[in-house]
């Protein structure tokens, strides 16, 4: 992964992150202590920017994971068509002080290592808290 000034979704002139050479549903990206900060019990969310450069369209999510690189968690799935930035938005719950990572990532259901989009970029990354309704 690395930060590149290809594309960028806010003001086109900025950068974005970018995942390539993925080969397996395995390969994503994860922001180490995203959520280290966050509280237990207090809902969070968490948002994306995600676009594939390639012909094919593919499912992308967010997920939660442990310090140790275990996978817990995964909310919203967006489904992305080429050359499209589409947001993904998810509402977390924070129940684990272990879980201090956000990933994306690109799964293709029941194919371990298939067809997965090569390249992924991101952009505007959030995690707000969620107000509490009474």
């Amino acid at each position: 992964c690395s930060i590149v000034n290809e594309l960028d979704k806010t003001t086109e002139s900025g950068h974005s992150f970018k995942m390539i050479d993925r080969t397996a549903n395995a390969h994503r990206i994860k922001f180490l202590d995203a959520l280290s900060g966050a509280e237990i019990g207090k809902t969070y969310k968490i948002s994306a920017w995600v676009q594939l450069p390639s012909d094919t369209s593919y499912a992308v999510h967010l997920g939660v994971y442990k310090d140790s690189g275990e996978f817990v968690e995964s909310g919203s799935e967006a489904n992305l068509t080429a050359n499209t930035w589409t947001k993904i938005t998810w509402e977390y719950t924070h129940n684990n002080s272990d879980i201090k990572h956000v990933g994306v990532e690109s799964k293709n259901p029941g194919n371990a290592t298939g067809d997965v989009p090569k390249i992924i970029y991101i952009d505007d990354i959030t995690i707000t808290e969620v107000a509490k309704t009474e």
